[in-house]
């Protein structure tokens, strides 16, 4: 499993099991992945949840102090934490990942991997929260062997350590990342996002003026429909854009949300594909070539 696979996993185990379970499971997996922040939070929180303060502050120090991790102040912040909080260990890693967080943060800007023309067809992919361009590149790259250029836009955002986020009530960072591309022209222009990544895409075609002739949402967390409903769907009519929906039927946060957005495009006269996966939750399918085969 990789590290993704490893942390839903992990997740999964909690909600059934409980915290001690999901913190033995992860510990089991360490040595197997090169663990980022993200995986080591889920170590500290985990150990801190099941009453393993001392573990938890090991992991701690491990991430900030031996391998000069840090994250954006809300994560140490956490409830999950609130065992370790008043430990003097404790806050000097805060303060020590709370100074990296702000001097990363100056320094935090949109990356957009295009330079130039090199197929007739271009695919752009965003990556989720609390991943990066490398984690989209293993995603994506596999449209290549459609045809498609296959370039990547990675947030401003940032979360932790080489971890970025789109964050919801942000201004759209898609239209201006696009304008490095200038006048060269593809004969066809498709979006894809996993996660987060989706409801920067539908934002950025809601409010600015964006054209493709598809879209790709994966595992699709777009909290947008909640309240632009309405003018997503008359954008994407009136753009002509086909949409194409791939989730899997065990992801809580992303289902629902995925069934409505295509049952109001079908209700409009829309253009739109499903594929809701069993035995799947809110991950990037590792079948996506042959899933989209027939499609594309």
């Amino acid at each position: 499993m990789n590290e993704n696979n490893v942390l839903n996993k992990t997740i999964e185990i909690l909600n059934k099991e409980g915290s001690k379970e999901a913190y033995e499971f992860l510990i089991s997996e360490k040595e197997n992945i090169d663990p980022s922040s993200q995986f080591y939070n889920f170590l500290y929180c985990l150990a801190a949840l099941s009453d393993q303060s001392e573990k938890a502050l090991f992991f701690l120090e491990e991430a900030i102090i031996k391998k000069r991790m840090w994250y954006r102040p809300d994560v140490l912040l956490d409830d999950d934490l609130i065992s370790i909080k008043d430990s003097e260990r404790f806050l000097i890693c805060k303060d020590i990942s709370d100074a990296r967080y702000m001097e990363a943060k100056k320094d935090a800007t949109t990356l957009f991997t295009w330079e130039k023309k090199t197929a007739t067809n271009l695919a752009i992919a965003l990556h989720g929260n609390q991943q990066n361009i490398e984690v989209c590149r293993n995603d994506w790259k596999f449209l290549e062997s459609f045809g498609y250029q296959v370039e990547y836009v990675q947030s401003s955002e940032i979360d932790s350590q080489d971890l970025f986020r789109w964050e919801d009530d942000a201004k759209v960072q898609l239209p201006f990342a696009l304008k490095k591309i200038g006048s060269e022209e593809y004969q066809e222009h498709m979006l894809c996002g996993f996660s987060a990544g989706c409801n920067e895409l539908l934002k950025s075609i809601l409010e600015q003026d964006i054209n493709c002739n598809k879209l790709i949402l994966a595992s699709p967390w777009i909290p947008i429909i909640e309240k632009e409903i309405e003018k997503v769907i008359k954008v994407l009519n009136e753009k002509e854009i086909e949409v194409i929906l791939i989730c899997g039927k065990e992801d809580e946060d992303c289902y629902s949300m995925a069934v409505e957005l295509a049952k109001l495009i079908e209700e409009n006269k829309g253009i739109v594909r499903t594929i809701f996966k069993e035995n799947l939750g809110h991950e990037f399918p590792d079948d996506m070539r042959s899933v989209l085969k027939s499609i594309l």
